[in-house]
């Protein structure tokens, strides 16, 4: 458990001085926020995704659709893992 909580703060705080680290050659770096381009009305009616699909043909809709894609489907489970990590700890 410490050389987890030791790991974590260099990750979060980066290396003490107490440990060598030289704070003059420190660097910053540049965060670029991706931002997508605009996409007009038309465009937008246009794009179909699962989400719409099961909200305009409900769950029988959703079902046979997915049933019938002959594609891999990918889903993004993320949030719900880290919300039960939470809940577990």
């Amino acid at each position: 458990e410490k050389f987890i909580r030791y790991l974590s703060s260099i990750a979060i705080n980066g290396q003490p001085p107490e440990l060598g680290a030289d704070l003059s050659r420190a660097t910053t770096t540049t965060r670029t926020i991706y931002r997508p381009p605009p996409v007009s009305k038309e465009e937008q009616e246009q794009i179909k995704g699962t989400r719409s699909i099961l909200l305009e043909q409900g769950p029988e809709g959703y079902a046979k659709y997915v049933r019938e894609n002959p594609s891999l489907m990918i889903t993004d489970t993320t949030w719900r893992d880290a919300h039960q990590s939470l809940l577990a700890t």
